[in-house]
């Protein structure tokens, strides 16, 4: 129970406490009540903000009365020197808890120093007192503080290193995305734009990306700039939102702001995932004719050749880069081999390694990938061997589908089995479909079947397997397939339809009835159906 001077305080809590009543009703305290009577006279005066008189009343009874404050006591007191921004009283309140004996801060108390000094502007005292934390007590809160801190004070370029200091520190700690939304701004104002880009590459990757969370905190910034619009655009791009992704585009085009690398490089593979064509010669042309681009103008060119449908148009653009790197060659090898050009894919490779530029893994992929379309037996194993032996790569899964693909399509299908037996590592479903679709080619019995056995999780191919049997009349086995897609309960993915009406996509689910004028869109279809059953061509 406390003693009546408590009560005292606790009234004057829900008044206007003077630090001279503060200071009476402290001292008459009994010394089990202290530390909470302190706290109570501090939440008082902060919650009236008298920060002033907060500050005056610590001071008086830690030097004063020998007061010991405690992990309670210095969050407030922290709290009434930021609010007045007063570094002085930051930096004496510290000397004074540093030197109060008895008195051991923990991770809570540490990360709100940090935070006091950097509202107080001064980021050497803020990293100072960040940089003598053990690492085990520094939180996402306490990096969160030092990151924000260095925004604030105008040093956006700190703010990449930090970053990655924080996910290279381990214990899973990953920027999350209510650090990331009030970083970008904030770089995007100090014209910081390639730490505002990174700093979203960063949130992408770590998974930390939160589409309804970003667009809530865009819409409630005062002002929307170039990086933060790019910012949004990439990250329903990252989330595979292609629809929404082209939509916040458009909008941001409408309202005459320009759009940055971030913003082309991220809508350009929106624009080829769902195909479409007007939007994407429109996109093109921007890169063409304006150029938005300073050191980011391989990335987006890059960005334009991958996107791009017409193999002739994204020739173009490799052609008319001022620079290339290994990514420009690679996008375009596999465009060649797409397109069924073997043999400029292999011209391309030449002038590769005429410019001393070493080929990556993915250069070899799309290398095989067009032998395997083209038939080019000979050279795609010669090619294989240089990889391994010439380049010391390593073979990863990619390059043994594609080897199956290439052996198969040429009925070799006994060699192919041979490599896929050889792997290191379990093949996937590339692999193993890679060898399904060279048996159902050629009209041969399945050829290693033990390679198959348990190793498909894809009722696609299952289905295949069985037809397959099915087709050479082995009803037993096609049974037996069909019972196991049951017994594992293996489901045929649902397909996906768009189409583009204007400047907005509708997005169709296989089986989905949930949108909101379905009734009409099937009496429409019947329509249709009926009207083609009478003989109408379309």
């Amino acid at each position: 129970m406390f003693s009546a001077p408590f009560n005292t305080l606790h009234f004057s809590s829900n008044s206007t406490p003077s630090p001279a009543l503060s200071e009476k009703l402290y001292s008459s305290s009994t010394p089990s009540t202290t530390s909470t009577a302190c706290n109570a006279i501090l939440c008082a005066l902060l919650h009236v903000s008298l920060f002033s008189q907060a500050i005056h009343f610590f001071n008086h009874i830690v030097s004063t009365l020998a007061f010991v404050p405690d992990n309670y006591t210095c969050p407030l007191i922290f709290t009434a020197c930021s609010s007045l921004s007063s570094l002085e009283d930051a930096r004496n309140v510290h000397q004074l808890i540093s030197a109060a004996a008895g008195f051991h801060p923990n991770a809570y108390t540490k990360c709100a120093l940090v935070d006091m000094f950097a509202k107080c502007g001064s980021l050497e005292d803020a990293r100072k007192v960040f940089g003598e934390m053990p690492h085990r007590d520094r939180d996402l809160a306490c990096w969160t503080a030092m990151i924000c801190g260095t925004i604030r004070l105008g040093h956006a370029g700190r703010v990449l290193s930090l970053f990655t200091d924080m996910m290279r520190a381990g214990g899973g700690l990953r920027p999350d995305m209510s650090l990331v939304a009030v970083d970008l701004p904030s770089c995007g104002r100090l014209q910081a734009a390639h730490t505002g880009m990174a700093l979203q590459g960063l949130a992408l990757k770590s998974g930390s990306y939160d589409d309804l969370f970003a667009h809530t905190v865009f819409r409630r910034m005062p002002c929307r700039d170039d990086v933060s619009w790019g910012t949004l655009i990439a990250g329903y791009s990252c989330n595979a939102e292609y629809h929404i992704c082209i939509e916040v585009y458009a909008q941001m085009m409408s309202l005459g702001i320009f759009p940055s690398a971030v913003a082309v490089a991220s809508v350009l593979p929106a624009i080829g995932k769902l195909g479409l064509a007007e939007e994407g010669r429109g996109m093109h042309g921007l890169i063409l004719k304006r150029g938005v681009w300073s050191d980011w103008d391989v990335v987006i060119w890059n960005s334009a050749i991958s996107s791009v449908e017409d193999h002739n148009l994204g020739l173009n653009i490799f052609r008319k880069m001022a620079e290339r790197d290994i990514v420009s060659y690679n996008t375009i090898i596999s465009s060649y081999g797409f397109h069924g050009h073997a043999r400029q894919a292999l011209l391309l490779f030449d002038e590769m390694k005429s410019l001393a530029m070493r080929p990556s893994g993915a250069t070899f992929v799309g290398l095989l990938s067009a032998c395997s379309h083209a038939g080019l037996v000979d050279e795609g194993r010669s090619l294989y061997h240089s990889m391994v032996v010439d380049y010391g790569i390593r073979p990863n899964v990619e390059h043994y589908s594609c080897m199956v693909d290439l052996l198969g399509r040429a009925g070799r299908i006994g060699d192919a089995c041979d490599i896929v037996r050889a792997m290191p590592e379990e093949p996937n479903a590339s692999v193993l479909g890679c060898l399904l679709a060279a048996c159902r080619l050629h009209n041969v019995d399945l050829i290693g079947e033990d390679i198959l056995q348990d190793k498909l999780d894809d009722s696609g191919y299952h289905i295949l397997i069985s037809n397959m049997y099915a087709s050479r009349k082995r009803w037993r086995d096609a049974s037996r397939v069909r019972a196991l897609i049951k017994e594992k309960g293996l489901r045929k993915k649902p397909g996906k339809s768009w189409t583009q009406i204007g400047h907005h996509t509708h997005v169709f689910d296989d089986g989905d009835s949930t949108h909101s004028e379905f009734g009409i869109i099937q009496e429409t279809l019947k329509i249709l159906f009926s009207e083609m059953r009478k003989g109408y061509h379309f």
